[in-house]
């Protein structure tokens, strides 16, 4: 298999059900300020993943949500995509 470039970046966030629901939203400031400071180009703010929160997307942009999965459902169940 051949290996292909790509210059698009995404972000995976993962949370939980049990936990805070901010904790994703450090995640994504955490990435998005990292990538800042390496120059790497991101689609991706706290306002989108807003957007995604309202309408239940599990993708949009460059953010991949993974919500509620367990460590013991590796593939997950959540079939919502919301790509763009």
């Amino acid at each position: 298999m051949a290996n292909r470039e790509s210059d698009r970046t995404i972000i995976y966030l993962r949370c939980s059900h049990s936990g805070p629901e901010s904790g994703i939203r450090r995640q994504l400031e955490f990435v998005v300020a990292h990538a800042k400071r390496l120059g790497v180009a991101l689609d991706a703010t706290l306002a989108d993943l807003d957007y995604m929160q309202a309408r239940g997307l599990n993708a949009y942009k460059d953010i991949v949500l993974e919500s509620g999965i367990t460590s013991s459902e590796p593939n997950g169940s959540n079939s919502q995509n919301g790509a763009s």
